[in-house]
């Protein structure tokens, strides 16, 4: 990968961790959504309604578009386990930050082992 391709994936991680953190936000705002019982639309509009749910969707965007330059410049079988790697790490450290998710030495031993297996395949 060139400097380039690794300055817009971790970039594009940032942005994606980001987006996800804020549609969270957003559907915790909206009360959720829930795929039984009547009112669908209602939950959907009323999800749309919230800002930051709105925002994660443009900043989930903007990712993709950087993301797609990444694609024409690296190749893919390196890049996409970095941008899983560093989007993964960044999401689980948001989630407990910012929703006070649980954070046990078991989660932190259990992605450091994913990231091992990502590093592994993208060196294969």
């Amino acid at each position: 990968m060139t400097g380039e391709s690794i300055m817009l994936t971790i970039l594009c991680s940032l942005l994606t961790a980001t987006s996800n953190l804020l549609m969270r936000k957003g559907l915790v705002d909206a009360g959720g959504l829930a795929f039984t019982g009547g009112g669908r639309m209602a939950q959907v509009f009323h999800i749309l309604q919230q800002a930051p749910f709105d925002i994660g969707v443009i900043v989930y965007g903007i990712a993709a578009i950087i993301w797609f330059r990444v694609l024409s410049i690296a190749q893919v079988s390196l890049s996409y386990p970095f941008l899983i790697a560093t989007t993964f790490v960044l999401v689980s450290v948001g989630a407990m930050l910012f929703f006070k998710e649980p954070f046990s030495l078991q989660k932190i031993l259990s992605i450091f082992i994913i990231l091992v297996g990502i590093i592994g395949v993208a060196n294969a």
